[in-house]
């Protein structure tokens, strides 16, 4: 359906006896408040490409090994209901002006490699004068983490244009409360997933041990409920699947920390927000036989999307989070390996129904995926009650950082007798230090405050080292403290 308040695009089921939305514009910029919200955008050119672009991370079916890009396919068989490629013999196909529409990319990795360090959304819109409370802080931004300057911040409307507010806005903000991507603390993954505990979606407050991750706004165009899998049938032929908002309880909150920390100490560090959010491009499997390995995963999915399905694999036995998603809660009982179609890269218009096993795999312009190399199979993957890296991300990624501004450092002296060369004194410190984004060389230019590094200001040594670092708290160490 067309754009209607909260409704974008529907299901229709007439067996499950709903019509559901399953993308959420917002009504103005000052709803979006973090890169993730641009999953309910389309940014697929092609309808074999993913309906969440943004902040999702699976591997796209279609690529050549675990890379971003394939280069140039066309179709075969026009006229068939299936859409299938094979692999040119060439660099570029005789009509490239045609087949350039045709290349296949990994439109998730390259939407996250282009967006997450780049841009960031305050909700404060770009059109108007903010209130004197608003830059004062005692009124909140849309996103109320984000917080005026003291030293600056009343200096935000002095940005005449949209296009001023747009390049320059966050030298005038900070983040309160940054969270660290590179963090292997199993109880501070879980302290910021449990952030989202006792939400309220539509006329429902979830308990207070509930983590609520909604993907839409108004989950059921504003009359949704939770939904919470049932054990009794398929997730996937329940109306609220398709209607609800996911929320975790703390079982499934720690178990989910737990394999976050696991992606994050194989992983890590992440250099980037996108770094964190995309899957590794790593090269094509080797075979017949084609066997997966801890390294040759990391090109399958992202290492939050990789810990869902890790933590939905323990939590089988009690339904956890995706869990009830396998078809009739049983592994391997949806879409056997003798069921998948390949399609051999031979002459366009050949289609093969074939035994899909390592041997007969090897060639194949789909690569090997056995559903990302596990054994089981989701049904209905990706509907709104289906918890994806995206809607985890939606939720927690404004909090989001891939590096920290503020260092605990700590410094040790003595004093030698310098007759004996005995120790005569000892003395630890320690200073709590923040890189703030003044520059080091104090300048009433704006230019000077949001890039103090830029080259045509370098020239001035004190413009090339950069922004300024704040001590904020010092004290003496005792001994035992050390």
């Amino acid at each position: 359906s067309g754009p209607t308040n909260d409704v974008s695009a529907s299901f229709s089921e007439s067996g499950l006896g709903l019509s559901a939305p399953l993308f959420a514009p917002r009504a103005n910029s000052t709803e979006l408040l973090g890169i993730s919200d641009f999953q309910h955008v389309n940014m697929a050119r092609h309808s074999w490409q993913p309906s969440y672009v943004v902040g999702n991370s699976y591997v796209d079916a279609k690529i050549k090994g675990r890379d971003c890009y394939a280069g140039f396919f066309r179709y075969g068989d026009a006229g068939s209901d299936i859409e299938y490629f094979t692999r040119s013999s060439v660099g570029n196909p005789a009509n490239s002006s045609a087949d350039s529409k045709n290349r296949i990319y990994d439109a998730s990795f390259m939407a996250n490699d282009s967006l997450w360090d780049r841009f960031y959304l305050s909700g404060s819109g770009t059109s108007g004068t903010l209130s004197a409370d608003l830059v004062a802080n005692s009124e909140s931004l849309p996103n109320s983490r984000l917080q005026f300057r003291k030293s600056n911040g009343a200096n935000y409307n002095s940005l005449a244009s949209a296009g001023d507010k747009f390049d320059g806005g966050a030298a005038f903000l900070m983040n309160d409360g940054a969270f660290n991507i590179n963090s292997t603390s199993v109880e501070a993954w879980k302290a910021i997933l449990s952030s989202r505990l006792g939400i309220k979606i539509n006329s429902s407050t979830a308990g207070t041990t509930e983590a609520v991750f909604a993907r839409m706004v108004k989950p059921g165009a504003g009359s949704g409920d939770f939904f919470v899998p049932p054990s009794n049938q398929p997730a996937a032929e329940s109306a609220g699947a398709y209607t609800g908002a996911r929320k975790l309880n703390t079982n499934e909150i720690q178990v989910l920390a737990e394999e976050t920390v696991k992606q994050v100490s194989q992983r890590g560090p992440f250099t980037s927000l996108s770094d964190f959010v995309n899957r590794r491009l790593t090269t094509k499997l080797a075979g017949p036989p084609f066997n997966e390995s801890d390294v040759s995963r990391t090109g399958l999915m992202g290492p939050l999307q990789a810990a869902i399905d890790a933590a939905s694999d323990r939590l089988v036995a009690s339904g956890g989070i995706n869990s009830r998603f396998y078809d009739s809660g049983v592994r391997g009982s949806f879409f056997t390996p003798e069921k998948i179609q390949v399609f051999p890269g031979g002459a366009v218009g050949t289609i093969s129904d074939v035994n899909v096993s390592d041997s007969t795999l090897a060639g194949a312009v789909v690569p090997r995926l056995a559903m990302l190399g596990r054994d089981w199979y989701y049904s209905a993957a990706g509907v709104p009650g289906f918890i994806t890296q995206a809607d985890i991300l939606q939720a927690i990624g404004p909090l989001l950082t891939a590096r920290s501004d503020t260092f605990r450092i700590r410094s040790y002296g003595e004093v030698k007798n310098p007759k004996s060369g005995k120790i005569e004194s000892r003395a630890w410190c320690e200073a709590i230090v923040q890189r703030v984004p003044d520059p080091l060389k104090d300048s009433p230019t704006d230019d000077d405050i949001i890039w103090p590094e830029r080259p045509a200001a370098t020239v001035d040594p004190a413009n090339a080292a950069g922004r300024k670092f704040k001590i904020l708290a010092f004290r003496w160490l005792t001994p035992e403290e050390v």
